[in-house]
């Protein structure tokens, strides 16, 4: 990656109208519900953006998206890699009259369930409201104690295996910050896809993006493909995340080169390759802000790719309110 030049488009600040179709992207699919295991309708969302390019959009036999504009992918890829779920429910059945079991998959302490109001989103539009009346399993240890199923007292029939969520707007903008149900990692993935539709004309043959699933739920998709070799193993794989916001990593200072997680650092190869993309932006654009942090708050799939063998390094944005805790 010793290479540092810059598309045409990216040695200018972006245009407004630019500006408004990333927006617009994001917006599309901030609104899409998704959780562990039901990401449907944000792979959806993928299949229509690649065939509406003229993109190649591959699914693996772990059900993970690959998107690239090559016949065939190169020995030596640059990957960009997003997840297409959020800690989320998913709604096992009726048990009863307005009485839903909902399995629950991802990081969230179990003080948060009980009393808590709920949205599902069975197939359409159509949201059903309800709240958290009971933690029905709870598994681990403190401090890692997960809630693993809860029972919903819910206001309609809720089909099984549908995507459910706190209910908190699915996308809402005012002044200059967002507020999503699943901003973690669905920005992630609307950055990664933002950056094709703005690069159409000259994307690199060796440039994909993949979108994993199940990320929540213990990193699955992004393992199986990782441990899978379902890339080059002479990939550089991106890991494109949003990460709990921390005191020497702010929100609204602008995005992050991430260095490092919790689990392990990241290539320090490419990690310099990033930051020195990212000062050449810098110097072009003077409202570009950007970040060198290790934020070791979680783990993310760039450690999955590492323990694979694979060259992987991060980028994030610090989030507020991480997985809608309050």
């Amino acid at each position: 990656m010793a290479r540092n030049d810059l598309p045409d488009i990216v040695r200018q600040p972006l245009t407004d109208s630019a500006r408004r179709r990333c927006l617009d992207l994001l917006a599309d699919l901030l609104r899409r519900p998704t959780a562990p295991f039901v990401e449907d309708r944000v792979l959806d969302f993928v299949r229509d953006f690649a065939r509406d390019r003229g993109l190649r959009c591959d699914a693996d036999r772990f059900g993970n998206l690959l998107v690239h504009a090559a016949r065939k992918l190169p020995s030596r890829p640059l990957v960009i890699m997003a997840h297409a779920d959020h800690p989320g429910f998913v709604a096992r059945g009726m048990d009863g009259p307005g009485r839903l079991l909902a399995d629950w998959h991802g990081g969230v302490e179990p003080d948060y369930f009980v009393g808590t109001p709920v949205r599902f989103h069975p197939a359409g539009d159509k949201s059903v409201r309800g709240t958290v009346r009971k933690i029905v399993r709870i598994e681990g240890e403190p401090p890692r104690r997960r809630v693993r199923q809860v029972l919903v007292e819910i206001k309609d029939d809720v089909p099984a295996g549908s995507p459910g969520g706190w209910d908190v707007p699915l996308f809402r903008i005012r002044d200059r910050r967002i507020d999503a149900l699943a901003i973690d990692d669905l920005a992630g993935l609307a950055a990664a896809l933002a950056a094709f539709d703005l690069l159409a004309k000259s994307l690199p043959s060796h440039a994909a993006v993949l979108v994993t699933r199940a990320e929540e739920a213990g990193l699955i998709g992004a393992s199986a493909a990782a441990f899978g070799k379902v890339l080059p193993g002479e990939s550089a794989v991106i890991s494109v995340e949003c990460s709990q916001a921390q005191p020497e990593a702010p929100a609204r200072s602008g995005p992050i080169v991430r260095i490092g997680d919790r689990a392990s650092i990241f290539d320090p190869d490419l990690s310099d390759w990033l930051c020195r993309t990212a000062s050449q932006i810098a110097r072009h654009d003077d409202s570009f802000g950007w970040q060198r942090k290790l934020m070791p708050g979680g783990t993310c799939e760039a450690s999955v790719f590492r323990a694979a063998g694979y060259r992987a390094a991060g980028l994030c944005i610090p989030l507020g309110n991480y997985h809608n805790r309050d």
